[in-house]
């Protein structure tokens, strides 16, 4: 498996275009939903360089700008300034993969082009003959002789290397008559004999980038630039680095303000172009320009070198390149600064950090033309182009904004006094946007740990990540449909708790929400919660009696999940519990401004309304549970983790150490009403946030509430928003602090002796250990201490008994279920995994209600459920290219949180529908990796749904007969595959796939041409004739054949010296003839699916 192009020559490239058009009204995956379509009444039209530009958005030197499809790809979405990707005279270097990590800012270890000169002049010749034909074959309404549309060239690095003849010639061919275009024209004329193609100019541009390298001296990069205005005579633009405001400017904003942990090192600013030297060298060069008759201008700006810590991209590349939103503040003020300089006149076009969100700001500026990169890289790819013009258009129509002609000789049109006004302003007002900040974007990758196989891997992540698995896509599109009884259904098919954990849910599956890539996660907890509180269904009715008798010790959500299944399945249940009420320390232990207990309620009641009983006993001893084991069939264990975990410090059983449960039970009891005058809490979990806000809204005047944590509040294992809502409330965290000794005087708590920490290497959790610093012992003054620091099991009655425990004191099970050592005792929830989370005891629960209804026989009843409105393909594709701001919930203000009121409010009805309809409905289909590709490299087709069983033959006497079979299942339509000649393996489709695989490897390859099949030995090939179809393939024990012809019963293979016949309903071969003694026909199975698809030509190629 190689990492090189193989370019397609242009006539083939414009047949797959055609085909996919006629078969999908899409091109290169993008439907026409994504495609703009000019018209003479844009208002974002402009002049630059003399010539018209449709739209003032391009796509920037890079990733997007070396083939000639991902130049088209750009321009079919909206794009019209397309920088061609930068050229040098070294043009067979070898680049580091994986080569771009653009999880959130963005980062790159690619450098250069990946073709050779010769191959990137073909490219853009192909791109720019493609995009001419592709105005006239879509019917775009322009004069013939306006393409709307700038080729921009980029050359680096240093004048020694453009000087070389493969670099003069390349400036040649772009700048000059090349002949090649009209041989392209030749070629592509019999595939368009309606389209007159003799007017496509054969001069492709006048205007180029210089891209220099880090280092580069002052006078060398004027002296290229003067050499492209004097000797070339071209409009010329030369790109700076961020690193052009200074190391003290640029770290304040990137690290400081921003809060990008981003090492900038010293000698990028010690090589780079210093400010004075860059006003000298713009100033001479602008005279210069004018002189010649040129324009002259600045791009902003290149990308940020900077040290590889974050070890993404392959540790031997020490420096990587910064790109994307990080770059955004800093490039504005750089922006700001330059044209207060040059008194608001110097023509700036700008790329860093654009998003659909804030483009049009930018260009309401006089930035222009703006370019993209890494914004393209996300989930969406070109396809997000399609809202900028959307946003851009509404802009300019509400301000009646038109924007300035640029690349002018003399400078850019406009009235330049109010443009920097607009500069200024803007500039300022995104240092302070909080959207900016590196912790607008929290969210870590939603990768998974699932396998990625070559078919059937769509999985919409939130429903992977829910121990429960719940049907999240399904019932927020009935939400969305105003549906909510139907939902509710949904809902309660996998969670009996929807009232619960819509309120107090830890929604493991916002993390891995797609829409992170995008902007925020869907509000699934709140659209659940709304849904709960709005759905009605029926109450629910035991299943008939079968016979089984179940015990379930413990009322939480493990227990009372058990209770629910296996009551709907016909077994009769008992729930024992030694409170009063079922809930568990959701009852008693959360505090009120988390949960609405009278909500929360209407959970238990809807489970113990079945023929469900209840017993408040408390299983105190092994002789209670015996009684209980004995009394029942089966007996589910989920008594939870009930102990507040010790400090193991000194002076913890002073009078003031209170353990956190102890204290948020009495608080909910009322036996608990005051604080210390200074009390602190130990601890950095979701529990640690409860006791600390439940504590300040004990405080007296002059009462002060901290939390010790050793740790930073970055490692801190409790949820953001609890982080969050913590500091709203005014508790300080102190940091890197942790507890020695607790003291007292005269019996009275009075001091903590506590250690300063620092951070050492990861430990096991993958945060970085806490150590104490030397000499850094400290007291605090302190009248209470609350620990927080986890909880565990009580578990002395299982002594003596078959229950056997973890050396974590919690009950072992069998890793394949809730199955303990006792045969007939299963256990589930906290008292299982320690203390997690509400939804995994529910999962538990109701997986181990399954388990003893299949020992027992009991059948398990399922709702047939609604089905939701499907939306087109298409416009599916189109509104997961969309940004869409998620809605705000109501929450009571961080002054009027003094009493234990629910601080999260619940969505309204409108904010309901608006948040449903943000989700990217992941289940039905996937192509991530299809989107995120800059190349177009994954593509998306549809599969048959097979089921079969692939035999491996043996041969009896003059035939063979089947030996044993492997199962081939395609349960999935939607499916993917890799084309080998449009992948270089930049790797981004893997940061962004949400399985934990490599679609570009583990997807079949494809080959578009003989020649790359031979080259590449883990491809395919398809061939098509007038009569048949056929895939080629490699294998291990030799390369083969499949073929067959439309409306055959079955297909046809030659492999390793045999021949045969293969059923496509069964794959049961019976003519197989020559060939080895034992032939496995597993081979052959996914390589027909291919077969198939071609044939039906959802697979073009």
């Amino acid at each position: 498996m190689s990492d090189r192009f193989y370019p397609v020559p242009i006539a083939r490239l414009f047949t797959l275009l055609k085909q996919e058009w006629e078969a999908r009204r899409s091109m290169l995956g993008l439907p026409r939903t994504v495609f703009f379509t000019p018209s003479a009444s844009d208002r974002f039209r402009s002049r630059r360089y003399g010539r018209l530009l449709e739209t003032p958005v391009g796509v920037a030197a890079g990733p997007h700008t070396q083939l000639t499809q991902n130049l088209v790809a750009a321009w079919l979405c909206g794009a019209r300034y397309l920088e061609l990707k930068t050229v040098q005279t070294l043009d067979t270097i070898e680049v580091t993969k994986p080569c771009i990590d653009a999880a959130d800012e963005g980062y790159n270890c690619e450098w250069s082009q990946e073709l050779t000169l010769a191959q990137s002049e073909e490219e853009y010749c192909k791109a720019w003959v493609l995009i001419h034909v592709l105005q006239r074959f879509l019917g775009h309404d322009i004069a013939p002789s306006e393409l709307g549309c700038l080729f921009n060239i980029s050359v680096g690095y240093n004048m020694e290397g453009i000087r070389k003849p493969n670099v003069q010639h390349f400036l040649d061919a772009m700048t000059r008559p090349n002949p090649r275009i009209r041989e392209l024209c030749a070629e592509l004329a019999p595939l368009v004999p309606d389209l007159a193609l003799g007017a496509i100019p054969d001069i492709i541009t006048d205007h180029v980038t210089i891209s220099t390298m880090h280092g580069c001296p002052p006078d060398e990069i004027e002296g290229i630039a003067a050499y492209f205005i004097a000797e070339r005579r071209l409009h010329t633009a030369v790109k700076c680095n961020p690193t052009l405001l200074g190391p003290v400017a640029l770290r304040t904003i990137l690290n400081d303000v921003m809060g990008f942990e981003v090492d900038v090192p010293d000698a990028a600013f010690e090589h780079d172009l210093k400010w004075e030297d860059a006003i000298g060298l713009i100033a001479r060069l602008l005279e210069k320009a004018r002189e010649t008759g040129v324009a002259f201008g600045v791009k902003l700006t290149n990308t940020l070198e900077s040290c590889n810590i974050r070890r993404v991209l392959p540790a031997k590349e020490t420096m990587h390149y910064m790109s994307g939103r990080a770059l955004h503040p800093v490039s504005l003020e750089l922006a700001h600064r330059l044209s207060e300089q040059f008194g608001g006149t110097l023509d700036i076009s700008f790329c860093a950090g654009i998003d659909a969100d804030n483009v049009a700001d930018v260009l309401s500026c006089g930035l222009t033309p703006v370019t993209v990169c890494t914004d393209l890289l996300k989930p969406g790819g070109y396809a997000r182009l399609s809202q900028y013009m959307e946003n851009i258009s509404a802009a300019f129509e509400a301000t009646k904004f038109e924007l300035p002609e640029t690349g002018r000789v003399g400078g850019p049109g406009g009235d330049r006094a109010v443009l920097f006004e607009k500069l200024q302003a803007l500039a300022a007002r995104t240092l302070h946007a909080e959207a900016c900040r590196k912790g607008a974007h929290p969210w870590d990758s939603i990768k998974g740990r699932r396998e990625l196989g070559p078919f059937d891997c769509v999985k919409a992540p939130c429903v992977e990540s829910c121990p429960t698995n719940q049907k999240v896509p399904l019932y927020i599109a009935l939400a969305a449909e105003g549906r909510h009884d139907e939902a509710l259904r949904v809902i309660l098919e996998d969670n009996p708790l929807p009232h619960a954990t819509g309120m107090a849910c830890d929604h493991k599956c916002q993390e891995r929400c797609t829409r992170i890539n995008y902007d925020s996660p869907v509000l699934i907890r709140e659209i659940k919660r709304y849904v709960a509180r709005n759905g009605q269904v029926p109450a629910p009715v035991a299943g008939p009696e079968k016979g089984v008798n179940v015990g379930v010790i413990g009322a939480g959500p493990a227990g009372l999940s058990a209770a629910y299944y296996l009551t709907l399945a016909g077994a009769r249940v008992t729930v024992y519990d030694e409170n009063g009420r079922p809930g568990g320390l959701l009852e008693r232990a959360l505090p009120g401004f988390r949960l609405d207990r009278g909500f929360l309620r209407r959970d238990f009641e809807r489970i113990l309304s079945m023929e469900v009983t209840w017993k408040q006993e408390r299983v105190g001893n092994r002789d209670d549970f015996n009684r209980i084991v004995g009394a029942h069939d089966a007996v589910f264990l989920g008594v939870g983790a009930r102990a507040s975990r010790e400090l193991h410090i000194e002076g913890e059983d002073l009078p003031g150490v209170v353990p956190f449960l102890d204290f948020l039970e009495g608080v909910n009891e009322g036996r608990i009403k005051n604080i210390g005058h200074r009390t602190v809490i130990i601890g950095g979990g979701n529990s640690a946030m409860d006791v600390a806000r439940t504590a300040q809204r004990l405080r007296r005047e002059h009462d002060h509430v901290m939390v010790l944590y050793r740790r930073t509040r970055k490692e801190m294992p409790a949820d953001l928003e609890e982080i969050r809502d913590l500091l709203e409330e005014g508790i300080e965290i102190r940091e890197l602090v942790a507890p020695i000794r607790a003291h007292a005087e005269n019996g009275r708590l009075n001091q903590l002796l506590c250690a300063r920490m620092t951070l050492s290497d990861p430990d096991e959790s993958g945060r970085r250990r806490p150590v104490p610093e030397p000499d850094g012992e400290f007291v605090l003054p302190v009248d209470m201490i609350l620990s927080a620091v986890g909880q565990d099991p009580e578990l002395g009655f299982l002594d003596g008994t078959a229950v056997a425990l973890t050396r974590w004191g919690t009950v072992a099970v069998r890793p394949d279920g809730c199955a303990t050592g006792h045969e007939k005792v299963f256990a589930g929830g906290d008292v299982v995994r320690g203390p997690m989370s509400i939804i995994a005891a529910v999962a538990d629960g109701k997986n181990a209600a399954r388990e003893i209804g299949q020992r027992h026989g009991l059948v398990f009843p399922k709702d047939r459920l609604p089905k939701a409105v499907l939306p087109a393909r298409a416009d599916l594709i189109l509104h997961r290219a969309r940004r869409w701001a998620p809605s705000v919930v109501a929450h009571t203000g961080p002054d009027a949180r003094a009493t234990f009121a629910m601080v999260a409010g619940d969505l309204t009805t409108d904010q309901l529908v608006a948040e449903a309809r943000r989700c990217l409905a992941c289940h039905l289909f996937c192509d991530v990796c299809v989107s995120v590709c800059p190349n177009r490299a994954n593509i998306s087709y549809e599969a048959t749904r097979r089921e079969w069983s692939v035999p491996s033959l043996v041969r009896e006497g003059d035939h063979f007969g089947v030996a044993s079979t492997t199962p081939l299942v395609i349960s999935q339509e939607a499916q993917v595959a890799n084309i080998k000649d449009y992948c270089n393996e930049c790797g981004n489709c893997v940061t962004f796939c949400p399985s934990a695989g490599r679609p570009f490897a583990d997807k079949p390859r494809l080959a578009i041409s003989m020649e790359t099949f031979d080259r590449e030995p883990e491809t395919v090939f398809c061939e098509r004739t007038a009569s048949s179809h056929t895939v080629h393939f490699h294998a291990p024990e030799g390369d083969g054949l499949v073929r067959t012809s439309p409306g055959d019963p079955g297909f046809t293979f030659e492999w390793r010296g045999a021949r045969g016949t293969i059923s496509w309903a069964d794959f049961t071969c019976t003519d197989a003839t020559g060939g080895p003694d034992t032939l496995d026909l597993a081979p052959l199975a996914p390589v027909a699916v291919l077969l198939d698809a071609f044939v039906r030509g959802t697979l073009i190629l």
